[in-house]
Formats: structure tokens, C-alpha cells, sequence
């Protein structure tokens, strides 16, 4: 009876020994029954559908439009490529048709809802950004947040952070359409109207339900972006940083802007677009261009310095300018409600067969003033300035040449 303590010291060990190798292998199988249900979810084409479709449910059932994934490659876990992308509003208006989007991520950006994307790759796509008349933006439509005013800091959530790096657009068409309405109290408001839907003025309007859009269209856009915030609690505007760019831009009536090479950093809000010194070149300009965009009024400032400079690339603003011509100058220009400022300095241009050199300032309101005008020329005729200014002058025609300086209506 003595010995029996020891026999049963000696026997415990080999049972805790046996119970924690049957644990081993149940965790061991887990780890490889989990190892396996994830590789069956990102690298098996079963497992990429089950995704999609359950991605697709998810913002479908938080948002109020129609999304569709057609398919859906890649190692889930790291990347993806999305074939045949659409989300639209109810109707079917479109927000974004794509081709294809390729983008890598991060698992702990998605585990914290933030959308943190690289190496975004968005191909043969066409982006719709609209506002109806008395209505909110498409997105916020699609996707509404929520308007109820919060105390305290704002709670991480999808939509807090949406910010994209190392973005490359290819064959990408934007469009814009946002509310209009005619001039000030003391114009004819129906004049205007039917003026404006003829082409008559620069922006190019459109009836819409509940009224009138200005729409803005700019095609065949290429480029490489390091940085595109949309969203991010430490910012107030959103940003675009372009390092290359080109395009067709038609933000008015024609002719279009065939932008060749364009890098700059844009900002934006609800309410305006603004850029400072980005650079650009048309086929016959080289710019360094700062302006401001204000949806509402489609107020546009802008200034640049151009050398060399071609009147042709600068008719998308001023149609009536001459296509042949070459030379330099520093440009202003402000548009504000139904008047128009113009000032032309250092300049040193060829118009069609006309050589002008000084500064001019045109203001165009109800009727056309000049100021602070300067100049030398030589060949204008008064074809041509009845063709720029659109005055009329004295029924003999004639050539001019010579030096003035002048103020006034």
C-alpha cells in the first residue's frame, strides 16, 4: 500500500501530457480550417463571388442607389480588381461607370472604416457629379449621411476618412451639372433663358427637372496623382495633387481646350474649385495658372502668365479671338454674375496679321468700357477689333498702326 502515491505521481504527467496534444491538434485544425476558409474566400474564384455579393449587399443596404460588381479578382487579402463597376441612383443616373479598378489596401485601415486606398488604377470610366435644382448632390443621395448635429468628437465611421494615394486615371470622362438660374433682378429673365439654352453666352446650360444646369464636361482624362483626400477630420477642403495630367476640357460652350500636360494641386469644396501656380500646356501655351471656380453663379476668377502663348488655346474663354497668332503676355479675368473683366499686360502677340504689345483692360457689363490701356501695334484692322471687342466702327474700312492710350465706354 505504500508504493501506490508513487505509481500515481508517475501516471498524472502522461495525462496532461495526452490532454494537451489532443488540444494542440483541435487548435492546430482550426488554425488550418480557418487558414483554409480564408484561402477559399481571397484566392478561389467561389470564394471572390461570395465576397462580391456580400460587399454589393452591404452598400446597397446603405445606400439608396443600385450597385453592381460584375466580378472581382485578386489575393482579397491585399488587392483587388473590380470588372465592370456601376453605381447609380435610383433612376439609373449614373455616378461612376468603370471598366475597371484595381486597388490595394490595408486590413487595418477597413478593420478601423477607414477607406485608405493605394495604387488606385481606375480605367475606361465615366464619373457624373449632379445637382438638381433645389436637391442635394448625387452622392449625397446615393449615400446620405447622417444630418443629425452630434456633441463631442465626431466617431470613426465609413465616410470619416476616404483618401486615396498613388491614383492613376485612364480614358476617364467627367461630367458636372449643377443648378442655374438667369441674371440679376434687372434683366429679362426669360431673354435670358432662351439666349443661354441657344448657346448664345459661354456656359453651357441645359433644362433639368425644376429648372435649369450648367453642365461642364471634360473627356479623355490621363493622369498620375499621388494624393486624393476626399474626406479626413483634420481637413475642411478636399484635395487633389496631380503630378501629371492631360485632357479635352469643356467647362463652357465650345471651342474645347485640349490640355496636354497640366500638374498642380486642386482644392475643392461643396461650393468652389481653386488652384494656385499649377502649370499647363496647350498645343501652342505654356501657363502658370491660379484661379477660383464658385458653382453657384459659375463665378470664375482667374490669372496667368503665358510664354509662349497662342490665341487658339485661349478661345475655349474667348471665342472670338483669332486661331493664327503666337507671342506672350500676363492674363486676368473675372466673371461675376452678368459682367465680365479682361486684362491683358507685358503683352506681346501676334493676332492673325496684327502685332500688339502693352496692356489692356476691357470690362464688359451692359456696355463695354476699356481702362488702363496702353499699346503699340501695328496691321490691326477694323475687322479684327469689331471681331474681338464686337464695337462697331465708322463704315470705311482701314488698317492700324501706331500708339494709344486711352480710358472709357
Amino acid at each position: 500500500m505504500a508504493e501506490q502515491p508513487a505509481v500515481r505521481a508517475r501516471w498524472r504527467p502522461r495525462v496532461r501530457k495526452k490532454h494537451a496534444g489532443i488540444a494542440g491538434l483541435i487548435v492546430a485544425g482550426v488554425v488550418i480550417l480557418a487558414a483554409v476558409g480564408i484561402l477559399v474566400l481571397t484566392q478561389t474564384n467561389v470564394g471572390r463571388n461570395f465576397v462580391r455579393d456580400r460587399v454589393v449587399d452591404v452598400l446597397t443596404r446603405n445606400s439608396r442607389g443600385i450597385i453592381q460588381i460584375g466580378e472581382v479578382r485578386g489575393n482579397l487579402l491585399r488587392d483587388a480588381t473590380l470588372i465592370g463597376v456601376s453605381i447609380t441612383d435610383s433612376s439609373g443616373a449614373p455616378l461612376i461607370v468603370a471598366d475597371t479598378i484595381y486597388t490595394e489596401y490595408g486590413m487595418k485601415a477597413l478593420i478601423g472604416k477607414r477607406i485608405t486606398l493605394m495604387g488606385l488604377r481606375i480605367v475606361n470610366a465615366r464619373v457624373v457629379i449632379e445637382r438638381l435644382p433645389g436637391q442635394k448632390w448625387n452622392y449625397d443621395r446615393i449615400f446620405p449621411r447622417d444630418t443629425v448635429a452630434r456633441t463631442g468628437p465626431r466617431e470613426p465611421g465609413w465616410g470619416t476618412w476616404i483618401r486615396f494615394t498613388d491614383v492613376s486615371l485612364v480614358n476617364v470622362d467627367l461630367t458636372t451639372r449643377v443648378p442655374w438660374t438667369p441674371g440679376g433682378a434687372e434683366d429679362d429673365p426669360d431673354r435670358a433663358i432662351t439666349q443661354a439654352l441657344a448657346g448664345e453666352g459661354r456656359v453651357r446650360i441645359i433644362r433639368a427637372p425644376g429648372g435649369y444646369q450648367s453642365v461642364a464636361e471634360y473627356r479623355d482624362i490621363h493622369a498620375r496623382m499621388p494624393m486624393v483626400r476626399l474626406n479626413d477630420p483634420d481637413y475642411r477642403i478636399a484635395l487633389v495633387d496631380v503630378a501629371s495630367g492631360r485632357m479635352h476640357a469643356m467647362p463652357f460652350n465650345p471651342p474645347t481646350l485640349v490640355l496636354r500636360a497640366f500638374t498642380g494641386k486642386i482644392n475643392f469644396n461643396k461650393d468652389s474649385v481653386w488652384w494656385a501656380d499649377a502649370r499647363a500646356e496647350a498645343s501652342g501655351t505654356r501657363a502658370i495658372a491660379s484661379g477660383r471656380y464658385r458653382m453657384k453663379g459659375n463665378d470664375l476668377r482667374l490669372r496667368m502668365r503665358a510664354n509662349p502663348f497662342s490665341p487658339a488655346d485661349i478661345r475655349w474663354v474667348l471665342p472670338q479671338l483669332p486661331q493664327r497668332g503666337s507671342g506672350k503676355l500676363d492674363f486676368a479675368m473675372d466673371w461675376e454674375g452678368d459682367s465680365a473683366m479682361y486684362l491683358a499686360e507685358n503683352a506681346d502677340v501676334r493676332l492673325g496679321d496684327a502685332h500688339i504689345a502693352g496692356k489692356i483692360g476691357v470690362t464688359d457689363t451692359d456696355t463695354l468700357a476699356f481702362h488702363a490701356a496702353d499699346l503699340r501695334f501695328t496691321g490691326v484692322s477694323t475687322a479684327l477689333l469689331d471681331q474681338v471687342l464686337g464695337v462697331s466702327w465708322p463704315p470705311r474700312p482701314g488698317v492700324l498702326s501706331g500708339r494709344a492710350r486711352f480710358d472709357g465706354g
